[in-house]
């Protein structure tokens, strides 16, 4: 089972800082990449911030350097230096329009990300949804396209990709010691909402889900609290230490658990936006149950990818150990 898979799924190998072998940015700051034809031309459908956005025009044709447009002008602030904003980063094949990857990504203005992601977003302000068509190599790496693969792309394809920034968010939380982490949730039980799973305990803690037979799926992200903690309250850009487990509503397959081992730490924006939701509010030493559909999980290509329908809800309970607050 995945320990990790609470966090967001890179479908495509982009690290965001530093992709492929893409040079850091280094020396004077780049400055935003020029709007061209293909980049002015790009349609999507989808609501801003979703991981299944759809390219609606035609595939951009091949580009030999980058192009940037701003398809919705957010009217936020604008990016300075050092800023961080977290954000929706959706990557289309450019010689057919298939999404190749969808992943929630904190992008950083700094010299610690890749110039072409420095291009894209230098000259941004949050709320913006950006258009960049580029050479696939600006990405992967000269020479490194055709290893990445990706069905259909070649070493001089271009690839699309759509960036909606989100909001801007705190520097890095610190950590905290696995002495000074609860063991599990502590506090009064209580049962689950009628419509919810049902939850059985074990002696060790670690919950077992049961999905009510017949009962129709939601499509919301829906929190209940079944252990209420009295610790520090989690808030957005914390990291996070937790136990869970993963279970598929249509199936009740388990398809993940943390529970053998020490805890998982997370950064809040860093993870599934259902599950940011779901925790961000609660307090260290609760155990929440939290129903997360495809559009605010991993997205349906992720979740194919996972062996599970594309639609399909997933249920955590969650096990809220400690919270490491940024520095402020």
């Amino acid at each position: 089972m995945n320990q990790r898979s609470l966090a967001v799924i890179p479908v495509l190998a982009l690290t965001i800082a530093g992709l492929a072998a893409c040079s850091g940015v280094g020396g004077a700051e780049p400055q935003c990449a020029p709007a061209g034809k293909q980049s002015k031309a790009v349609e999507v459908a989808g609501t801003f911030g979703s991981l299944d956005l759809a390219l609606t025009s035609d595939a951009p044709e091949r580009v030999k350097s980058m192009q940037r447009s701003v398809l919705v002008e957010g009217g936020g602030e604008q990016l300075k230096a050092g800023d961080s904003v977290q954000s929706v980063v959706s990557v289309f094949n450019g010689e057919d329009g298939e999404r190749i990857s969808a992943e929630s990504a904190r992008l950083s203005h700094s010299d610690t990300s890749s110039e072409w992601i420095m291009r894209a977003i230098s000259c941004a302000t949050v709320g913006d949804r950006i258009a960049a068509v580029l050479p696939a190599g600006d990405v992967y790496g000269e020479g490194r396209v055709l290893a990445a693969g990706v069905p259909g792309l070649a070493e001089e394809s271009s690839l699309l990709v759509v960036i909606d920034l989100q909001q801007a968010v705190p520097g890095i939380p610190g950590t905290i010691t696995k002495e000074d982490l609860l063991e599990r949730a502590e506090g009064e039980r209580a049962e689950p909402p009628a419509s919810f799973p049902a939850v059985d305990i074990s002696e060790s803690g670690k919950p077992t889900v049961t999905i009510p037979e017949g009962a129709p799926a939601p499509d919301s992200v829906q929190t209940a609290t079944l252990v209420a903690g009295e610790g520090e309250e989690v808030r957005t850009g914390d990291r996070v230490y937790l136990r869970s487990t993963g279970t598929i509503w249509r199936t009740g397959e388990e398809f993940e658990s943390t529970w053998a081992g020490d805890p998982t730490d997370y950064i809040t924006t860093g993870m599934i936006p259902g599950l940011s939701k779901g925790l961000e509010g609660q307090r260290v030493g609760s155990q929440v149950m939290i129903l997360v559909p495809a559009a605010d999980g991993y997205g349906e290509t992720a979740l194919a990818q996972m062996g599970h329908a594309g639609d399909d809800v997933m249920v955590f309970v969650i096990d809220i150990l400690g919270a490491a607050h940024p520095a402020e």
